[in-house]
């Protein structure tokens, strides 16, 4: 079977064997099903963490911006509000 992986790629293939003969013989029935399913959690919950951070920092921007425009009295406010938009827009997929 190793005859078949090209020869760099054969040390990851190994510690890859070793790593699953040792995750089935603690758990013989899921084997690395188990550590998979828990890593997507993690995943995730990632995902979801970095969503909920990306639109705090919208929430503060959008606050910033609208203190900036009390303060300065300019309409640059509309266009970095439209940015944050456009920017959690793209980071609300997580």
């Amino acid at each position: 079977m190793l005859q078949e992986i090209p020869v760099d790629s054969r040390e990851d293939a190994i510690n890859s064997m070793v790593y699953e003969t040792n995750a089935r013989l603690k758990d013989p029935v899921y084997c690395c099903v188990a550590l998979i399913a828990s890593l997507q959690s993690q995943v995730s919950q990632l995902q979801t963490e970095l969503a909920m951070s990306v639109a705090e920092t919208m929430a503060i921007r959008a606050q910033l911006a609208e203190a900036s425009s009390i303060l300065v009295g300019t309409t640059e406010t509309h266009q970095l509000s439209d940015t944050n938009l456009v920017y959690f827009q793209q980071f609300s997929n997580y």
